[in-house]
């Protein structure tokens, strides 16, 4: 499995073509993957990005009339595969405001911040500690 990282070769190609090279036998892709193939040694291991830890962050959202009734909290949390807890609200007919505390990877967040923003929310870093 290495080998075709190494080589360059695309997703469709190892899984969908496995005789694409003559080195892949689908019996060898068990010991690929387990590294105790001769097509595997250490310098062809690929290095991953280490993934950030999650933070939270807390924003004060202020909803017009026309977005009260929209899943847009439901909507980012689904998009952007968040967790999300509402700590206080104040919401009716014409408008209102939340605090959301929202907890991902700190790249997720900032996109999940400018997904609310186009939506047609305000969006702020809440002021207050609510704990």
């Amino acid at each position: 499995m290495l080998f075709y990282a190494k080589n360059k070769l695309s997703v469709r190609e190892l899984f969908y073509s496995p005789a694409f090279h003559p080195s892949f036998a689908a019996a060898d892709f068990g010991e690929q993957v387990a590294g105790t193939s001769p097509h595997f040694s250490e310098d062809k291991l690929l290095t991953l990005p280490k993934m950030a830890e999650p933070i939270s962050r807390e924003f004060r959202l202020e909803f017009p009339k026309n977005l009260v009734k929209e899943p847009v909290i439901s909507d980012v949390i689904k998009k952007f595969n968040l967790t999300a807890n509402i700590r206080r609200a104040d919401v009716n007919a014409d408008g209102g405001w939340l605090i959301l505390s929202i907890e991902g990877a700190p790249v997720v967040l900032d996109e999940a911040e400018k997904y609310i923003s186009a939506r047609g929310v305000k969006i702020s870093p809440a002021e207050a500690d609510l704990n």
